[in-house]
């Protein structure tokens, strides 16, 4: 469980003239920096031929910038991925293993990355007196279920 804080850091943004304003923000999450990480799977080996596995992972909620507003969010997500070796080698003269990989078995839609590009950090100007970062995300979506299928042919 990771508690780190930047106590203080300035985030630059550009105004509609393109001239850059800092914002400082205090006792800020790092960017791209989740709470919570976990990885937990099991491995059977049912018969001497056969691998069966199961892995989860969960990331907790994190955000693009150092800012931590709302539009920096990275939603948490838990996966579950799959999958079953099978060591033909039993049946054929030849070194052969056959795998299937079967990802994000519970088809979960999630945002495992995600970037502040080039002119998505602005300067907004409130009626209160108080300018605020406004940033625009470009979040990269990862694929739903999915699979593959591996040989391996040892020589």
């Amino acid at each position: 469980f990771s508690q780190n804080t930047i106590r203080q850091i300035t985030q630059f943004y550009s105004d509609s003239n393109f001239i850059s304003q800092g914002i400082t923000y205090n006792n800020t999450s790092p960017a791209m920096s989740p709470q919570m990480i976990i990885n937990s799977g099991i491995k059977l080996f049912p018969v001497k031929w056969l691998q069966a596995d199961l892995n989860m992972r969960h990331v907790s909620e994190q955000y693009v910038d150092n800012s931590q507003t709302r539009e920096a969010l990275i939603p948490a997500y838990t996966i579950i991925n799959a999958r079953l070796g099978v060591d033909i080698s039993k049946w054929t003269r030849q070194k052969v293993s056959l795998a299937v990989q079967f990802n994000n078995l519970m088809n979960t839609s999630y945002l495992p990355w995600a970037n502040v590009g080039f002119m998505s950090n602005v300067i907004q100007y409130g009626n209160d007196g108080v300018n605020r970062g406004v940033i625009t995300p470009q979040y990269f979506a990862a694929p739903l279920r999915n699979y593959f299928v591996t040989i391996t042919w040892t020589l």
